[in-house]
């Protein structure tokens, strides 16, 4: 992309958040941790929130540090300056513009796409024949839930050529978060807003800084430059989507041939193999529909032995960070209420199958149930 000059940026977020909410007035955030999702147009004006859902037409890049606690060493800083530079070739190669984030600890790359209406159009009638809906079952759902597919076999394929290096240091592995693309709603952390955990601001970056920032001036876009996205790309995202759809009815198959007792007959120590598997996607959902009620009302153990399995298991788990009083939360909700882990098969579909858990981690799950 073009170097972004002075030219390019504001110091005043209204006017950045303005440039958002004319790409989408639908964008929500929170204003502390634990709000409640408000919408971005009612309140940026007055405060400025600490995190924000992603733009319809938006694909975030977030580099990330496993296992978190190393995430802050000056090693972590150059594993993912490596992952960064390889993500730029791949971005610089296909002529994409970026917006380059210090997150407050690491990076983000922010792309907004552009797509051709008439080639959208017909690739959108392709997915709504592969998802079996009638003309007269579309709504504005239908045709989100399609841009979303659609950004996400994107972001996927730009994700390709990074996957197949490793990035490795000792114990230190640096990945891209999938799940803020994939993921139905995912908030991300505000331009401008400060990371909790540094007390350092997210900020547009001019290029690469070869250690990590330490009190940078907090700078927005004056401008949002939009990548038209080709045909072939979004052929080849379809040809993604295709495959997916084709693998999910697999599924869909399997668990309607599991028992009518329930896909699991009352036994659990299929739960014990989840908690011997990592997963990236549907983590939340798996505490709270799964190991929570598993841990403290089946197994009867006490909400720091639960809390602590689970903080275990998530450490062997990809993607952002979850809060330790969201999972505090979580377990003491499901003690109260003494429910028990999911089992059916039509919770099963509800909960993971239609909320668009990725595909690879409902085979797992899937893999998980046949072997009981």
């Amino acid at each position: 992309m073009n170097a972004i000059t002075i030219k390019d940026i504001t110091k005043n977020y209204i006017e950045y958040f303005e440039l958002l909410l004319n790409i989408d007035k639908t964008i929500e955030c929170q204003l502390f941790s634990l709000d409640k999702w408000r919408h971005l147009k009612d309140v940026y004006e007055k405060i400025h929130p600490i995190r924000r859902t992603l733009a319809w037409n938006e694909i975030v890049f977030d580099i990330d540090i496993q296992p978190n606690q190393l995430k802050y060493s000056n090693e972590a800083w150059e594993l993912a300056i490596t992952l960064a530079q390889d993500l730029e070739k791949v971005l610089d190669y296909f002529n994409i513009p970026f917006y380059r984030y210090f997150s407050g600890n690491l990076l983000h790359y922010h792309v907004f796409l552009s797509f051709d209406t008439d080639t959208t159009n017909l690739l959108f009638d392709k997915y709504l024949q592969l998802a079996n809906i009638k003309e007269t079952d579309i709504n504005t759902n239908t045709t989100l839930e399609f841009i979303k597919m659609l950004k996400s076999k994107v972001f996927e394929t730009l994700l390709n050529p990074i996957e197949k290096r490793k990035y490795k240091k000792g114990k230190m592995i640096c990945t891209i978060d999938k799940s803020i693309v994939l993921a139905k709603r995912h908030m991300i952390r505000c331009e401008g807003a400060k990371n909790p955990e540094t007390n350092l601001y997210k900020t547009l970056l001019f290029d690469l800084p070869e250690k990590r920032p330490t009190n940078l001036e907090i700078v927005y876009p004056n401008k949002i430059v939009e990548w038209k996205v080709e045909d072939y790309f979004l052929g080849y995202a379809m040809y993604l989507i295709r495959k997916e759809f084709e693998k999910m009815q697999k599924i869909k198959v399997k668990i309607s041939q599991l028992s009518e007792g329930g896909i699991v007959n009352g036994k659990y120590e299929w739960i014990e193999k989840i908690l011997e598997t990592p997963f990236k996607d549907g983590r939340k959902r798996i505490i709270g529909l799964i190991l929570a009620p598993y841990l403290v009302n089946v197994k009867k153990l006490s909400e720091e032995e639960t809390f602590e399995i689970i903080k275990n298991w998530l450490s062997k788990c990809e993607g952002t960070k979850i809060y330790d009083s969201w999972i505090k939360a979580t377990i003491r909700q499901k003690l109260k209420a003494k429910v028990k882990p999911l089992s059916s098969r039509q919770a099963f579909k509800t909960h993971f199958i239609d909320a668009g858990m990725d595909v690879k981690e409902l085979e797992k799950l899937t893999k998980i149930f046949e072997n009981e």
